[in-house]
């Protein structure tokens, strides 16, 4: 628990003087297992659309995750309703086993780049964000031990981005 409480406040010292920051929200995932049924949704109103931007995945796991990577469904509902869906790989370690998040003790932070979005139009925009993993072709994995958060940031583009 003190771990957790420390990497909070670091993240928050460390965030609060983000002016690139548009949106940054992570969801708690209940009991620390990422059931397949408990989709995250994070609500962001947009009102600069002539900025270019990027969408990133937030991902706080545990050592005792038990695969290397995390595959994603993220739905995006513009303001008008019209629904795209994107699949996203989240990578958390080296082929040798070694996590590539920042951690402190056991947890471990990932931020991985899902998108580059210009927003076409001012208004709320819904995006949710669904755990996609499978064993084998078609089995579900119902509940996903050791996911803790999972977040959503948007953020300008840098100069040199562009």
């Amino acid at each position: 628990m003190k771990q957790y409480l420390a990497l909070a406040i670091l993240f928050s010292v460390l965030t609060s003087c983000d002016s690139n920051r548009v949106f940054e929200s992570n969801t708690r995932v209940k009991d620390g297992s990422w059931n397949i049924n408990d989709v995250p949704v994070f609500e962001v109103e947009i009102t600069d659309i002539e900025s270019e931007t990027k969408a990133l995945v937030n991902v706080r796991h545990t050592s005792y995750y038990q695969f290397a990577n995390l595959w994603v469904f993220i739905k995006t509902i513009d303001p008008d309703g019209v629904e795209k869906v994107d699949t996203l790989e989240c990578l958390f370690a080296e082929a040798d086993g070694r996590w590539i998040g920042s951690g402190l003790g056991d947890l471990f932070d990932t931020q991985t780049y899902w998108k580059n979005i210009t927003f076409e139009k001012a208004g709320t925009y819904r995006f949710e964000i669904e755990q996609g993993m499978r064993i084998g072709k078609d089995s579900k994995i119902q509940s996903l031990p050791g996911i803790e958060d999972v977040g959503l940031r948007i953020e300008k583009l840098e100069q040199d981005e562009i």
